[in-house]
């Protein structure tokens, strides 16, 4: 007669983890759906910016400048860019940095859910393990 002891498992507790399992691998395979068939995007954040010109009688030089305009910043490298957006690109601009803007927020959900995942397959493994003897 073999030795085999092991510590109880308890059924509900191992059930109640499968259970949080299924729910967090549904929202995990949501998630990464939409950003699978995420849009066309443009990284960087849009912004306005108002100018001076170089008249020397114009307002602006009193203060009052030109604007507002709209331009967008992004990073290379570390380094910060900005490009001045033309009027007619800019609702497609902003769609498109509103879709950047969306899918980044969906890839923190999403590593939330995988650190999620594995704290409840640490707690499975906990559950559904014995020691041979």
């Amino acid at each position: 007669m073999s030795n085999n002891n092991h510590t109880k498992h308890d059924p509900a507790s191992t059930s109640q983890v499968r259970q949080k399992l299924r729910r967090l691998s549904d929202q995990h395979n949501e998630l990464l759906g939409g950003l699978v068939d995420a849009d066309q995007m443009i990284i960087g954040s849009v912004f306005e910016v108002y100018k001076t010109c170089s008249k020397p009688n114009c307002c602006c030089q009193r203060g009052e400048k030109h604007g507002p305009f709209t331009a967008i910043s992004y990073s290379i490298g570390g380094n910060i860019h900005h490009k001045m957006v033309r009027e007619d690109d800019k609702s497609q601009i902003a769609k498109e940095v509103g879709v950047y803007k969306a899918f980044q927020k969906k890839r923190k959900q999403l590593r939330q859910a995988q650190r999620d995942i594995n704290e409840q397959l640490d707690a499975l493994k906990k559950l559904q393990s014995r020691e041979y003897r």
